[in-house]
Protein backbone atom coordinates (compact mmCIF):
# COMPACT_ATOMS: atom_id res chain seq x y z
CA UNK A 1 0.00 0.00 0.00
CA UNK A 2 1.56 3.23 -1.18
CA UNK A 3 0.36 5.54 1.58
CA UNK A 4 1.57 3.14 4.30
CA UNK A 5 4.97 3.09 2.61
CA UNK A 6 4.95 6.89 2.59
CA UNK A 7 4.12 6.96 6.30
CA UNK A 8 6.91 4.51 7.02
CA UNK A 9 9.40 6.68 5.16
CA UNK A 10 8.60 9.46 7.63
CA UNK A 11 8.20 7.44 10.83
CA UNK A 12 10.44 4.49 10.22
CA UNK A 13 9.43 1.51 12.39
CA UNK A 14 7.60 3.59 15.02
CA UNK A 15 4.10 2.42 16.05
CA UNK A 16 1.16 3.56 13.93
CA UNK A 17 -2.59 2.84 14.02
CA UNK A 18 -3.53 0.55 11.15
CA UNK A 19 -7.25 0.29 10.24
CA UNK A 20 -8.60 -2.70 8.40
CA UNK A 21 -11.13 -5.50 8.23
CA UNK A 22 -11.24 -9.27 8.36
CA UNK A 23 -13.77 -12.05 7.90
CA UNK A 24 -14.50 -15.34 9.62
CA UNK A 25 -15.73 -17.32 6.61
CA UNK A 26 -17.83 -20.30 7.77
CA UNK A 27 -18.90 -23.20 5.55
CA UNK A 28 -21.98 -25.40 5.78
CA UNK A 29 -20.19 -27.67 8.28
CA UNK A 30 -19.51 -24.69 10.57
CA UNK A 31 -15.80 -24.91 9.73
CA UNK A 32 -13.71 -21.73 9.58
CA UNK A 33 -11.43 -20.73 6.71
CA UNK A 34 -7.82 -20.14 7.74
CA UNK A 35 -4.65 -19.44 5.78
CA UNK A 36 -1.03 -19.90 6.83
CA UNK A 37 0.69 -16.60 6.27
CA UNK A 38 3.92 -16.39 4.32
CA UNK A 39 5.42 -13.60 6.46
CA UNK A 40 5.22 -15.24 9.89
CA UNK A 41 3.91 -18.79 9.45
CA UNK A 42 0.83 -18.14 11.61
CA UNK A 43 -2.59 -19.53 10.66
CA UNK A 44 -5.06 -16.65 10.46
CA UNK A 45 -8.45 -15.58 9.14
CA UNK A 46 -8.34 -13.44 5.94
CA UNK A 47 -7.83 -9.78 6.77
CA UNK A 48 -5.95 -6.71 5.70
CA UNK A 49 -5.48 -2.97 5.81
CA UNK A 50 -7.93 -0.46 4.42
CA UNK A 51 -7.14 1.42 1.24
CA UNK A 52 -7.80 5.14 0.84
CA UNK A 53 -11.53 6.00 0.48
CA UNK A 54 -12.50 2.37 1.17
CA UNK A 55 -15.24 1.37 3.60
CA UNK A 56 -14.72 -1.40 6.16
CA UNK A 57 -17.07 -3.73 4.29
CA UNK A 58 -15.39 -3.01 0.96
CA UNK A 59 -12.05 -3.71 2.59
CA UNK A 60 -13.31 -7.04 3.99
CA UNK A 61 -14.69 -8.19 0.64
CA UNK A 62 -11.55 -7.17 -1.24
CA UNK A 63 -9.16 -8.87 1.19
CA UNK A 64 -11.09 -12.14 1.07
CA UNK A 65 -11.30 -12.00 -2.71
CA UNK A 66 -7.57 -11.29 -3.06
CA UNK A 67 -6.41 -13.86 -0.49
CA UNK A 68 -8.87 -16.69 -1.20
CA UNK A 69 -10.65 -16.07 -4.51
CA UNK A 70 -14.05 -16.20 -2.78
CA UNK A 71 -16.84 -13.68 -3.33
CA UNK A 72 -18.75 -12.85 -0.17
CA UNK A 73 -22.49 -12.41 0.15
CA UNK A 74 -24.07 -11.10 3.34
CA UNK A 75 -21.69 -9.92 6.08
CA UNK A 76 -22.59 -9.61 9.75
CA UNK A 77 -20.43 -7.73 12.22
CA UNK A 78 -18.82 -10.17 14.65
CA UNK A 79 -16.57 -7.92 16.72
CA UNK A 80 -14.27 -4.91 16.78
CA UNK A 81 -10.62 -5.36 17.69
CA UNK A 82 -8.74 -2.34 19.00
CA UNK A 83 -6.65 -1.24 21.97
CA UNK A 84 -3.35 -2.22 23.53
CA UNK A 85 -3.89 -5.96 22.98
CA UNK A 86 -3.77 -5.48 19.20
CA UNK A 87 -0.11 -4.40 19.22
CA UNK A 88 1.97 -6.29 16.66
CA UNK A 89 5.51 -6.10 15.38
CA UNK A 90 6.11 -7.35 11.85
CA UNK A 91 9.21 -9.37 10.96
CA UNK A 92 10.66 -6.20 9.37
CA UNK A 93 10.25 -4.43 12.78
CA UNK A 94 7.33 -2.23 11.69
CA UNK A 95 5.15 -1.69 14.77
CA UNK A 96 1.37 -1.26 14.67
CA UNK A 97 -1.78 -1.10 16.75
CA UNK A 98 -4.75 -2.48 14.85
CA UNK A 99 -8.28 -1.07 14.70
CA UNK A 100 -10.11 -3.80 12.83
CA UNK A 101 -13.75 -4.70 12.15
CA UNK A 102 -14.27 -8.46 12.00
CA UNK A 103 -17.24 -9.84 10.10
CA UNK A 104 -18.71 -13.33 9.95
CA UNK A 105 -19.99 -14.73 6.66
CA UNK A 106 -21.84 -17.95 5.80
CA UNK A 107 -22.75 -16.83 2.28
CA UNK A 108 -20.00 -17.04 -0.33
CA UNK A 109 -19.28 -18.33 -3.82
CA UNK A 110 -16.37 -18.89 -6.17
CA UNK A 111 -13.40 -21.21 -6.34
CA UNK A 112 -10.71 -20.98 -3.68
CA UNK A 113 -7.24 -19.93 -4.77
CA UNK A 114 -4.15 -18.87 -2.87
CA UNK A 115 -2.51 -15.45 -3.02
CA UNK A 116 0.93 -17.01 -2.93
CA UNK A 117 2.87 -13.88 -1.97
CA UNK A 118 0.86 -13.67 1.28
CA UNK A 119 -0.55 -17.15 1.97
CA UNK A 120 1.28 -20.49 1.85
CA UNK A 121 -1.78 -22.74 2.24
CA UNK A 122 -5.41 -22.45 3.26
CA UNK A 123 -8.27 -24.72 4.26
CA UNK A 124 -11.49 -24.95 6.26
CA UNK A 125 -11.00 -26.34 9.78
CA UNK A 126 -13.49 -27.65 12.37
CA UNK A 127 -13.71 -25.23 15.28
CA UNK A 128 -12.76 -28.06 17.62
CA UNK A 129 -9.78 -29.25 15.57
CA UNK A 130 -7.73 -26.20 14.65
CA UNK A 131 -4.11 -26.18 13.46
CA UNK A 132 -1.26 -25.30 15.77
CA UNK A 133 0.41 -21.90 15.54
CA UNK A 134 -2.68 -19.71 15.33
CA UNK A 135 -2.00 -16.00 15.32
CA UNK A 136 -2.89 -14.31 18.66
CA UNK A 137 -5.61 -12.27 16.99
CA UNK A 138 -7.10 -15.36 15.38
CA UNK A 139 -7.37 -17.07 18.77
CA UNK A 140 -9.50 -14.14 19.99
CA UNK A 141 -11.67 -14.11 16.87
CA UNK A 142 -12.27 -17.87 17.04
CA UNK A 143 -13.55 -17.53 20.59
CA UNK A 144 -16.06 -14.98 19.30
CA UNK A 145 -17.00 -17.33 16.46
CA UNK A 146 -17.64 -20.10 18.99
CA UNK A 147 -19.92 -17.81 20.98
CA UNK A 148 -21.76 -16.80 17.81
CA UNK A 149 -22.28 -20.41 16.69
CA UNK A 150 -23.37 -21.52 20.14
CA UNK A 151 -25.93 -18.72 20.27
CA UNK A 152 -27.12 -19.60 16.78
CA UNK A 153 -27.46 -23.28 17.70
CA UNK A 154 -29.48 -22.42 20.80
CA UNK A 155 -31.82 -20.35 18.65
CA UNK A 156 -32.19 -23.08 16.08
CA UNK A 157 -32.42 -25.98 18.49
CA UNK A 158 -31.08 -29.47 17.95
CA UNK A 159 -30.02 -30.54 14.47
CA UNK A 160 -30.30 -34.26 15.21
CA UNK A 161 -32.14 -36.48 12.76
CA UNK A 162 -35.58 -37.71 13.85
CA UNK A 163 -37.86 -40.22 12.20
CA UNK A 164 -41.56 -39.37 11.70
CA UNK A 165 -43.63 -41.95 9.84
CA UNK A 166 -42.19 -42.57 6.38
CA UNK A 167 -40.41 -39.21 6.28
CA UNK A 168 -37.24 -38.01 7.97
CA UNK A 169 -37.15 -34.62 9.65
CA UNK A 170 -33.80 -32.95 10.14
CA UNK A 171 -33.73 -31.00 13.36
CA UNK A 172 -36.65 -28.61 13.34
CA UNK A 173 -37.55 -29.18 9.70
CA UNK A 174 -40.92 -30.90 9.36
CA UNK A 175 -43.83 -31.28 6.98
CA UNK A 176 -46.07 -28.23 6.84
CA UNK A 177 -49.57 -28.49 8.27
CA UNK A 178 -52.71 -26.38 8.11
CA UNK A 179 -51.71 -24.55 11.30
CA UNK A 180 -48.62 -23.21 9.50
CA UNK A 181 -50.49 -21.57 6.62
CA UNK A 182 -50.69 -18.07 8.11
CA UNK A 183 -46.94 -18.00 8.81
CA UNK A 184 -46.16 -19.44 5.39
CA UNK A 185 -48.20 -16.66 3.79
CA UNK A 186 -46.51 -13.97 5.90
CA UNK A 187 -43.04 -15.21 4.99
CA UNK A 188 -43.84 -15.49 1.28
CA UNK A 189 -45.43 -12.05 1.04
CA UNK A 190 -42.90 -10.02 2.97
CA UNK A 191 -39.75 -11.76 1.71
CA UNK A 192 -40.96 -11.53 -1.91
CA UNK A 193 -41.58 -7.82 -1.44
CA UNK A 194 -38.13 -7.32 0.04
CA UNK A 195 -36.35 -9.39 -2.61
CA UNK A 196 -38.28 -8.68 -5.77
CA UNK A 197 -39.63 -5.13 -5.59
CA UNK A 198 -36.33 -3.67 -6.80
CA UNK A 199 -36.20 -6.21 -9.64
CA UNK A 200 -39.73 -6.01 -11.01
CA UNK A 201 -40.36 -2.37 -9.97
CA UNK A 202 -44.11 -2.95 -10.04
CA UNK A 203 -45.86 -1.85 -6.85
CA UNK A 204 -49.23 -2.90 -8.25
CA UNK A 205 -47.96 -6.48 -7.99
CA UNK A 206 -45.85 -6.10 -4.83
CA UNK A 207 -48.64 -4.49 -2.80
CA UNK A 208 -51.77 -5.21 -4.82
CA UNK A 209 -51.50 -8.83 -5.91
CA UNK A 210 -49.05 -10.18 -3.33
CA UNK A 211 -51.11 -10.01 -0.14
CA UNK A 212 -51.28 -12.31 2.87
CA UNK A 213 -54.92 -13.42 2.68
CA UNK A 214 -54.94 -14.47 -1.01
CA UNK A 215 -51.59 -16.24 -0.58
CA UNK A 216 -52.88 -18.06 2.52
CA UNK A 217 -55.94 -19.18 0.56
CA UNK A 218 -53.78 -20.40 -2.32
CA UNK A 219 -51.44 -22.38 -0.06
CA UNK A 220 -54.34 -23.95 1.80
CA UNK A 221 -54.69 -26.24 -1.22
CA UNK A 222 -53.63 -29.71 0.02
CA UNK A 223 -51.86 -30.36 -3.29
CA UNK A 224 -49.56 -27.40 -2.60
CA UNK A 225 -49.24 -27.87 1.16
CA UNK A 226 -48.11 -31.49 0.85
CA UNK A 227 -44.92 -30.39 -0.91
CA UNK A 228 -43.90 -27.80 1.73
CA UNK A 229 -41.52 -28.32 4.63
CA UNK A 230 -41.07 -25.70 7.34
CA UNK A 231 -38.26 -24.79 9.69
CA UNK A 232 -39.70 -24.21 13.16
CA UNK A 233 -37.80 -23.02 16.22
CA UNK A 234 -38.90 -21.52 19.53
CA UNK A 235 -42.50 -22.10 18.45
CA UNK A 236 -42.05 -19.93 15.33
CA UNK A 237 -42.02 -20.99 11.68
CA UNK A 238 -38.95 -19.16 10.40
CA UNK A 239 -38.49 -20.59 6.92
CA UNK A 240 -39.93 -22.93 4.33
CA UNK A 241 -38.98 -24.98 1.30
CA UNK A 242 -41.28 -26.38 -1.37
CA UNK A 243 -40.08 -29.49 -3.19
CA UNK A 244 -41.72 -31.13 -6.20
CA UNK A 245 -40.13 -34.34 -7.43
CA UNK A 246 -36.43 -33.37 -7.36
CA UNK A 247 -36.90 -29.64 -7.91
CA UNK A 248 -36.77 -26.84 -5.33
CA UNK A 249 -39.82 -24.79 -6.27
CA UNK A 250 -39.22 -22.12 -3.64
CA UNK A 251 -37.16 -21.48 -0.52
CA UNK A 252 -37.76 -18.51 1.76
CA UNK A 253 -36.56 -17.50 5.23
CA UNK A 254 -38.32 -14.80 7.23
CA UNK A 255 -36.42 -11.51 6.94
CA UNK A 256 -35.94 -11.30 10.72
CA UNK A 257 -34.30 -14.73 10.92
CA UNK A 258 -32.04 -14.59 7.87
CA UNK A 259 -28.28 -15.17 8.06
CA UNK A 260 -28.63 -17.71 10.86
CA UNK A 261 -28.00 -20.77 8.70
CA UNK A 262 -31.71 -21.64 8.28
CA UNK A 263 -31.64 -21.46 4.49
CA UNK A 264 -28.52 -23.63 4.45
CA UNK A 265 -30.25 -26.27 6.60
CA UNK A 266 -33.30 -26.25 4.34
CA UNK A 267 -31.37 -26.68 1.09
CA UNK A 268 -29.09 -29.35 2.57
CA UNK A 269 -32.18 -31.17 3.87
CA UNK A 270 -33.64 -31.08 0.36
CA UNK A 271 -30.42 -32.42 -1.14
CA UNK A 272 -29.98 -35.19 1.42
CA UNK A 273 -33.56 -36.36 1.94
CA UNK A 274 -35.15 -35.57 -1.42
CA UNK A 275 -32.15 -35.69 -3.77
CA UNK A 276 -33.10 -32.36 -5.34
CA UNK A 277 -31.02 -31.50 -8.40
CA UNK A 278 -32.48 -28.37 -9.96
CA UNK A 279 -34.27 -25.07 -9.38
CA UNK A 280 -35.18 -21.87 -11.21
CA UNK A 281 -34.04 -18.49 -9.87
CA UNK A 282 -34.45 -14.92 -11.09
CA UNK A 283 -31.42 -13.92 -13.12
CA UNK A 284 -31.11 -10.61 -11.26
CA UNK A 285 -31.41 -12.21 -7.83
CA UNK A 286 -27.65 -12.44 -7.41
CA UNK A 287 -27.79 -13.11 -3.68
CA UNK A 288 -29.88 -16.22 -4.26
CA UNK A 289 -27.59 -17.36 -7.05
CA UNK A 290 -24.53 -17.02 -4.81
CA UNK A 291 -26.34 -18.91 -2.05
CA UNK A 292 -27.22 -21.84 -4.31
CA UNK A 293 -23.74 -21.88 -5.83
CA UNK A 294 -22.29 -22.25 -2.35
CA UNK A 295 -24.44 -25.38 -1.99
CA UNK A 296 -23.28 -27.06 -5.17
CA UNK A 297 -25.66 -25.70 -7.82
CA UNK A 298 -24.48 -24.03 -11.03
CA UNK A 299 -26.17 -21.93 -13.68
CA UNK A 300 -27.02 -23.74 -16.89
CA UNK A 301 -27.70 -22.19 -20.28
CA UNK A 302 -31.47 -22.48 -19.86
CA UNK A 303 -33.51 -19.31 -19.35
CA UNK A 304 -37.21 -18.55 -19.38
CA UNK A 305 -39.29 -15.41 -19.04
CA UNK A 306 -41.10 -14.86 -15.77
CA UNK A 307 -44.73 -14.79 -16.86
CA UNK A 308 -46.12 -11.29 -17.31
CA UNK A 309 -42.74 -9.58 -16.89
CA UNK A 310 -39.59 -8.77 -18.85
CA UNK A 311 -37.39 -10.61 -16.34
CA UNK A 312 -35.77 -14.00 -16.85
CA UNK A 313 -35.36 -17.02 -14.63
CA UNK A 314 -32.30 -19.20 -15.06
CA UNK A 315 -32.06 -22.93 -14.42
CA UNK A 316 -29.53 -24.10 -11.83
CA UNK A 317 -28.52 -27.73 -11.47
CA UNK A 318 -26.13 -29.85 -9.47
Amino acid sequence: MGYISDIRKKLGHDPIILTGAGVAVINEKNEILLGRRADNGYWAYPAGSMELAESFEECARREVREETGLLLGDLKLLMIRSGKNTYYEYPNQDKVYFAVLIYICFDYSGEMKIQEEEVIEQAFFPIGDLPDNLSPGTVIVIEKVKEYLEKMNKQQGSAKTMISGDDQETGLIRKASAEDISRIAEILVFVKRMNYRSIFQDDAVSFGEIRVLPVAEEYSDPEILKDIWVYKSEGIVKGLIRITDKEVVELYVDHFFQHQGIGAQLIEFAKEKHDVNCLWVLEKNTNAIRFYESHGFHITGNRKLEEGTAEYRVLMER
